[in-house]
């Protein structure tokens, strides 16, 4: 009887420690669900953060591209407006220019031996602007 006993208690002690050895391994595996689980879940955000980044670098190119282009417009408009500048500046200086050769020509003519006395003065703009293109040259001589 004994010895049957003793076969008995083996056998449940062998039975109890495959239990034991069954419900660590469901712990595993359950551990190892639950991780694998979270892994999907980080995987999926990985993969949300991805397209919100490449959706980000797609907006910032292209506003990137628009403040280039936005640039490029500025600097045309500011060169444009400098050579319309320097381009007035130069037609003023030759209507001033003009405008002296003008008078000088006027009291050349008005301050001669016999010409007439009565030459009325003419404002030099108004001179200026209104004969500088019968005038061909710089010297002032008629074309």
């Amino acid at each position: 009887l004994s010895h049957q006993e003793a076969s008995t208690r083996s056998v449940v002690e062998q039975m109890e420690d495959i239990r034991k050895r069954i419900d660590a391994a469901n712990q595993d595996k359950a551990s190892l669900e639950h991780r694998l689980t979270q892994a999907g879940l980080d995987a999926e955000q990985a993969v949300r953060d991805t397209e919100s980044a490449t959706q980000e670098a797609a907006r910032l190119k292209i506003e990137t591209e628009e403040m280039r282009k936005k640039k490029a417009m500025e600097l045309e408009t500011e060169q444009t407006t400098a050579a319309r500048e320097r381009d007035e500046e130069d037609e003023l200086q030759r209507v001033r220019e003009a405008g002296k050769q003008l008078a000088g020509l006027l009291h050349i003519k008005g301050s001669r031996p016999g010409a007439a006395s009565t030459v009325a003065p003419i404002p030099v703009a108004q001179a200026a602007t209104a004969s500088a293109p019968a005038w061909g040259s710089r010297s002032g001589t008629p074309r």
